[in-house]
């Protein structure tokens, strides 16, 4: 377990490659069910901890519910992908999304767009929420006003004075 850090994350790790990482992604969605993931909400409560927890070196992928906009087909989850973007996020910096399960908001307080070439599409949230309770790595139902409910793969990864910073990461490959 290595402890929070007060230093930024950057863009580079040393986790598994982005096709291992899928790969492994895709199977546990199989074994965990992708319908019920790409239907709606688990109805497991959310995992919290305490710290010290482990720091999100590898970066996570990001999963989200289907808009009503998003069109079911043969990319399936992936779909729903294509309404979110760093623009859409944007307009919503400085706004809450609430953690129906943990009872607790997150606030959106950057956008870094990580795209490099023609053929990624890849973007970095950073949420701030309270030091109580931390949620663990894990996808985690959002709530926003503006945007609905979302359900992303949210990582901790620093802490200061304000409260818990966590990192939320997405990629897409495009045609």
């Amino acid at each position: 377990m290595k402890p929070f850090s007060s230093e930024p994350m950057d863009s580079t790790c040393s986790g598994p490659s982005r096709r291992g990482f899928l790969g492994l992604l895709g199977g546990a969605l199989v074994a965990a069910g992708a319908s019920s993931v790409v239907g709606g909400v688990a109805s497991a409560a959310p995992r919290t901890t305490t710290l010290p927890v482990e720091s999100s070196e590898a970066m996570g992928a990001t999963l989200a519910s289907p808009s009503p906009n998003a069109v079911a087909g043969e990319r399936g989850i992936f779909t729903m992908l294509d309404h979110l973007s760093p623009d859409a996020f944007s307009n919503q910096l400085n706004t809450s999304f609430l953690v129906p399960d943990a009872n607790i908001s997150l606030e959106l307080i950057k956008v870094r767009d990580t795209s490099r070439g023609d053929n990624v599409r890849s973007f970095q949230l950073i949420m701030v929420g309270p030091l109580e309770p931390v949620l663990e790595p894990d996808t985690h139902l959002l709530r926003h006003a503006t945007m609905g409910d979302i359900a992303l793969f949210i990582s901790p990864f620093t802490q200061d004075e304000n409260g818990i910073r966590y990192h939320v990461s997405f990629s897409q490959l495009i045609d």
